[in-house]
């Protein structure tokens, strides 16, 4: 849906609404409500997005409402706050996942991350349900997300409200 891929100092996404609710999404692969792959120098805010989509028949496989898996490696200032995901009707073996942020350099300092007041809803028959993946963060700061994660699937295999992975070297307020 929205795809910011390109590099730029500061990246900004503020205030849009996703929302396929009165209809199916379509596609089967792996889809992306925001992606943002490119690398940030300076600052990267994206803030009171709502997203709201509904699975299909058939997909997607995988759904990332926030996506980055890029190579910021000099950002100052890292917030994502205020933004509402709600996944529907989840197909059987899918993969849902809020914001899924391993975002970073490989060595050096990373970014201080700031994620807070976010909402995270996948409801259906996901076997991987997820809030909140962070990696390569300073200092992290997780606040005041509210999570509400449910399948009826018999097979889940995930389910997790954050999970803080790889090269998150910091100080961490959770």
């Amino acid at each position: 849906y929205i795809n910011a891929a390109s590099g730029s100092a500061t990246l900004n996404i503020v205030s849009n609404t996703i929302n396929n609710t009165s209809s199916q999404h379509r596609a089967t692969g792996t889809s992306y409500a925001i992606s943002h792959n490119g690398t940030i120098t300076s600052a990267l805010t994206i803030n009171n997005n709502t997203i709201n989509l509904n699975f299909g028949a058939t997909g997607p496989a995988t759904l990332y409402g926030l996506f980055s898996n890029a190579s910021t490696v000099a950002a100052t200032t890292y917030n994502l706050t205020n933004n509402s995901f709600t996944f529907s009707n989840a197909v059987a073996s899918s993969t849902a996942s809020c914001i899924y942020n391993t975002d970073g350099p490989t060595s050096g300092t990373p970014a201080n991350k700031t994620i807070t007041g976010n909402t995270f809803v996948i409801t259906g028959n996901a076997v991987i349900l997820g809030g909140l993946t962070i990696g390569y963060s300073n200092n992290l700061t997780v606040s005041g997300n509210t999570i509400n994660l449910a399948s009826s699937s018999a097979a889940v295999t995930s389910l997790y409200g954050f999970n803080i992975s790889t090269y998150c070297i910091g100080a961490h307020s959770i």
